[in-house]
This record gives C-alpha cells, structure tokens and sequence, in this order.
C-alpha cells in the first residue's frame, strides 16, 4: 500500500486514511470476482490433484465454481448443470455490481491524475 500511496502521491494523512480504506474495499472485490470466475488453470493441478486449494494467482475459487467442477466431474445431468451454472453466474454478477460500486466510490475520491495512475494499476477500468 506504500507505493501505491507514493504513485498517487498522498502526503496528507486524513485523505490517505480515506483512499486507503476505498483501495482495500476495490481490492476485496476484485478478488472476491477472481474467485468467482476462475480460470481452467486453478481448476486443474499438475499431476491430477485436484483438491481443495488454499488459493492461488486467482485467489480460491467460489464454492459455486467448485460445485460446477465437481458437477462437471461426475457427468452430471443437463438440468444440474444448467442450475449449477446458473447459480454462478447470479453470483459472479452480483460480484461483479459489488467490484463496479467499489470502484465508482473510489474514483469519486480520486483526482484526475489520481484516477489515471489507478487505472494504470488495475484498480479502475
């Protein structure tokens, strides 16, 4: 958080107490989407082990991407599938709102130059 105290150049202690709690809360959220959209790479571990993960570059999936893979893993029927995927998908939205919300209430914080070095960082889109 020290560097990216310096990139956005706060000095003052009170506007860094503000940025600050709206960076961790757009940090929270954009992992909470990682976890909940996964990737085919935190799915699958070398050598066949596919069991439960302490997290990785996309943080521990969702226990709904969980439960598809393992859907998906035992042939499931259609239907299960369909409500499976179902359920992720309403969760990845709402996480999804929950990341936007966060980064809109940190870009209000933010000035121009601020804004622009966030974006550079991942923070805003």
């Amino acid at each position: 958080m020290d560097s990216i105290k310096e990139r956005l150049e706060i000095s003052d202690e009170d506007e860094w107490k503000a940025v600050s709690g709206l960076l961790t809360k757009t940090y929270d959220a954009q992992r909470a989407v990682r976890s909940a959209t996964g990737s085919i790479f935190e799915l699958m571990r070398p050598g066949g082990d596919r069991g439960p993960r302490s997290g990785g570059m996309f943080g521990t999936p969702s226990p709904e991407l969980e439960a598809l893979q393992k859907a998906v893993e035992a042939k499931a029927s259609a239907s299960e599938l369909k409500d499976k995927l179902a359920t992720l998908r309403e969760v990845r939205k709402a996480k999804e709102a929950e990341l936007t919300k966060a980064q809109e209430e940190l870009r209000k914080v933010l000035s121009v130059r601020q804004e622009a070095v966030a974006v550079q960082l991942g923070l805003l889109p």
